[in-house]
């Protein structure tokens, strides 16, 4: 399953973790699991700290299919920004 260019551009045009995570949560309102999956890993690996942490932990539970992690993950972040 590969991305097409407009999700490519779109994974890695936000500078800023606030940024990728607004992207992230459209592509889970789209129900567009694998778009939120690579937000998820770009910012895992493009950010520092807590917020990577938090960013693996959401990578994590989207990969396993853990939709109670991906919850925990998203308000962590949601939270952590707002």
């Amino acid at each position: 399953d590969k991305a097409d260019t407009r999700q490519l551009i779109e994974v890695y045009a936000p500078r800023t973790s606030i940024g990728q995570l607004i992207l992230l949560l459209r592509a889970l309102v789209s129900d567009n699991k694998r778009l939120a999956q690579l937000h998820a890993e770009v910012s895992r690996v493009g950010f520092s700290g807590f917020v990577r942490e938090l960013f693996g932990e959401l990578t994590n539970a989207l990969r396993s299919g853990d939709e109670e992690g991906v919850r925990s993950a998203v308000a962590k972040l949601y939270y952590l920004h707002f």
